[in-house]
C-alpha cells in the first residue's frame, strides 16, 4: 500500500513533534532514575544503625525455663545497659533484670510454641509472624530486630561493631547470622546462633509467613521453624544473607574440659609461626575467664544457667579491665575476619568453618566436632 503524500512542512512538522515526544521521555525516564537513586539512599540511611536504642532484640521463652531468669539477670541485663531495647517473648513469666527492673515481657498467640512444640510450620511460622508484626508496631522506629532464644548469650559490644561495620551501600533488606546450606533447606539460619534482621526486611517476612502458598516460592511451606522459615522466605526475596563469623549454635568449651594444652596456644603470632595456630576461619582463640572463645564472637548456644552466670561475669572483669588499662573511649580495632562485603555465599557455616579447622581448633573452639 502507498503510503499518503504530505507537504514537506507537515512533515517537518510531524518530525519536530516525535523528536520533542523522545525528548520528553527522555527526560522522564532520567527523572524516575533519579528518583530511584533518591530512594535507595533514603532507604541505606533509614537502614543504617545510628545508636543502640536503633536495635530491638526479642528473647523467646517457656515460662518454666530457668535460662528465662538467667538471662535476664545476665546478657539481657548487659544488653539493656548497652542502649539495646530488649523484648521477651512468654506467656505469664516476669522477668527481672540485675538491678530489679522489670524487663518488657509481650505475649502473642503462640499456637503451641511456648509449650513444648517442634518442628511444625504450623505452629512456628504464624508464631514468628505474630511477633514480627508486634514488634514493628512496638517499636515504630527501631531500624534492626533480632531474634535470640533464652539459653543463647550476646556479646553486646561485639554485635554493635559488626552492624557499624555493615556495607550497606543500596541494599536495605539484611539476614546476618549462622546461615547456609543444609541437606534439608536451599538455605536458612540457625535462630538459637542468633538471628538479625533489618526493618524493611522483617516487614516483607511478614507478609510472605503469613501466605502460605502465595508466598515467594512457596517459601512460608518449606520449613519447619521460624528460623528455618525466614531464612527461606529471604532467600526468595532476594535478601542479603551473610554467614557472619562471630555466630555459633555452641556452647563455648569450658578450660577444664579442654585439658593441658601447648603454651603457645594462647599466643597467636608464635603459633602461626610454628603453623599450629588454634583458629576459626582465621580468628585465633583467646581465654574469657573459665572459657576458650573465638576472638570477637558475638553469640553462643545452648548455655546452662551456670555457664551464662560464669560468661557474664568474665565479661564484666574483661570490660573493667580494658576501661582501667587501655581508656574507655578507645576505638576498638575492626573485627577479626568481619568483612561482609563479597557474595552471599562466600562465608561457610560455624559448622563448616568447624570441619576445616585443625583438630586443636575443634577440640577447643567446636562443641559440635
Amino acid at each position: 500500500m502507498l503510503l499518503p503524500l504530505i507537504s514537506s512542512s507537515a512533515y517537518v512538522l510531524l518530525c519536530l513533534t516525535a523528536a520533542a515526544g523522545d525528548q520528553s521521555h527522555s527526560i522522564k525516564r532520567r527523572h524516575l532514575h533519579i528518583n530511584m537513586r533518591q530512594r535507595d539512599a533514603l532507604l541505606v540511611k533509614h537502614a543504617r544503625a545510628d545508636r543502640p536504642s536503633d536495635v530491638v532484640i526479642y528473647v523467646i521463652s517457656g515460662d518454666h525455663r530457668p535460662q528465662g531468669n538467667c538471662s535476664a539477670k545476665t546478657w539481657v541485663s548487659d544488653a539493656l545497659d548497652f542502649g539495646f531495647h530488649v523484648v521477651y517473648y512468654s506467656q505469664n513469666a516476669t522477668h527481672i533484670s540485675r538491678n530489679g527492673s522489670v524487663i518488657t515481657t509481650r505475649y502473642v498467640r503462640d499456637f503451641g510454641s511456648l509449650s513444648g512444640a517442634r518442628d511444625n510450620r504450623d505452629v512456628w511460622v504464624p508464631f514468628a509472624a505474630n511477633i514480627l508484626e508486634d514488634l514493628l508496631s512496638l517499636k515504630p522506629a527501631a531500624k534492626f530486630f533480632m531474634r535470640m532464644d533464652d539459653d543463647s548469650y550476646l556479646h553486646c559490644q561485639n554485635l554493635w561493631r559488626s552492624l557499624l561495620a555493615l556495607p550497606l551501600e543500596s541494599r536495605s533488606d539484611w539476614m546476618i547470622g549462622d546461615c547456609g546450606e543444609d541437606e534439608h533447606h536451599s538455605v536458612w539460619c540457625s535462630g538459637g546462633a542468633g538471628i538479625v534482621l533489618s526493618r524493611p526486611l522483617a516487614e516483607k517476612l511478614i507478609v510472605q509467613l503469613r501466605a502460605g502458598y502465595q508466598s515467594a516460592d512457596v517459601c512460608a511451606l518449606l520449613g519447619r521453624n521460624d528460623d528455618d522459615t525466614m531464612g527461606l522466605c529471604a532467600h526468595a526475596l532476594y535478601a542479603r544473607i551473610v554467614s557472619h563469623h562471630g555466630y555459633h549454635w555452641w556452647p563455648p568449651a569450658r578450660l577444664s574440659d579442654v585439658g593441658e594444652v601447648p603454651q603457645w596456644t594462647w599466643w597467636p603470632r608464635l603459633s602461626r609461626l610454628l603453623g599450629k595456630a588454634v583458629q576459626l576461619n582465621g580468628c585465633p582463640v583467646q581465654k574469657l575467664g573459665p572459657f576458650a572463645v573465638v576472638k570477637d564472637w558475638i553469640t553462643y548456644h545452648h548455655l546452662s544457667c551456670n555457664q551464662q552466670v560464669a560468661l557474664s561475669e568474665a565479661l564484666r572483669e574483661q570490660r573493667d579491665h580494658q576501661a582501667t588499662h587501655r581508656g574507655a573511649k578507645e576505638n576498638p580495632k575492626p573485627l577479626c575476619a568481619s568483612d561482609v562485603g563479597g557474595i552471599q555465599w562466600d562465608w561457610p557455616t560455624a559448622k563448616t568453618r568447624c570441619q576445616m579447622a585443625s583438630k586443636l581448633s575443634q577440640h577447643m573452639l567446636c562443641h559440635t566436632m
